[in-house]
């Protein structure tokens, strides 16, 4: 699991409340090497000793003295529990995510994906806010990492996806360069027929693909995008600096708006700072 959601050398894959750096326990890792055919070891960049675990004292004695770093994999990996889909290239790292919109430390984040182009997540996952005591565990979704609000997923009568384990999506395909699922299970009953959003991911990048298929109650439809990165509109392309959007500007208009979140205090002790999220909105003219 630690090798398949390792997108680089220093990134992870950050959904829901999962951080995006990599850290890793030198020892366990040489455990697991010596037992399980096809593991890696990492980098000791990213080595951390775990004072606070149990595992800390085992993993000294079973730490090689002889360590020697594996090179990175590149490919794709599925893990059709959690119906998450990572594929690593050599330009840049790309994962989605289906499932159900009330997993552990769940997010309503349906068909959300990041991009990680080297050390840079020009579309992201925000991962976890603040932890903030709530009244009740559905108040948490008017915050802006816990809703779908806040990740890139559609939009659908300015309503957002829905809370609980019945509003799930269904994969339809999952191949080593295409991953498609359906999405209309995570919004309100009704409100749209269906969502069937697929990714095709090419050396270069990845093309987009949704089919909406309108009810009587489907009124708009907005694809959201979000990044940390601050964009530039440019000529059917939103500039992202490691990435851009290309879009064709004839069929669509676009909107960018901010909303910030206070961020979650890390292992390190870091204290939580005021994050800006970028919001990029695309409404088809027609």
């Amino acid at each position: 699991f630690p090798q398949k959601v390792k997108l680089n050398k220093d990134m992870t894959v950050s959904f829901a409340d999962a951080g995006a750096g990599f850290i890793f326990s030198p020892g366990f890792a040489c455990y697991l090497k010596r037992t399980y055919d096809g593991v890696l070891l990492p980098e000791l960049d990213h080595a951390t000793a775990f004072f606070n675990s149990v595992t800390s004292i085992p993993a000294f004695f079973w730490l090689d003295k002889e360590y020697k770093a594996d090179a990175d994999s590149f490919g794709t990996s599925y893990l059709d529990d959690a119906q998450w889909y990572i594929n690593r290239k050599e330009k840049f790292s790309f994962a989605t995510k289906g499932g159900h919109n009330y997993e552990p430390h769940n997010h309503n984040d349906l068909g959300n994906f990041l991009i990680v182009v080297g050390t840079d997540m020009p579309l992201c996952d925000l991962g976890a806010p603040e932890y903030i005591r709530y009244k009740h565990y559905d108040d948490r979704m008017v915050n802006l990492n816990f809703s779908s609000k806040g990740h890139s997923v559609p939009i659908i009568n300015g309503q957002y996806q829905c809370l609980g384990k019945e509003y799930k999506s269904e994969v339809k395909k999952a191949e080593e360069n295409v991953f498609s699922l359906d999405l209309q299970g995570a919004y309100e009953n009704g409100i749209i027929n269906k969502i069937n959003r697929t990714y095709t991911i090419n050396d270069d990048g990845v093309l987009l693909k949704d089919i909406f298929e309108y009810s009587e109650k489907t009124e708009s439809i907005t694809e959201r995008f979000v990044t940390r990165t601050k964009p530039k509109v440019l000529e059917g392309e939103i500039d992202l600096g490691t990435a851009s959007i290309l879009f064709d500007k004839d069929l669509y208009s676009v909107t960018i708006s901010e909303d910030s979140y206070t961020s979650h205090r890390n292992m390190a002790g870091n204290p939580y700072i005021k994050v800006m999220g970028y919001l990029i909105d695309f409404v088809a003219k027609k």
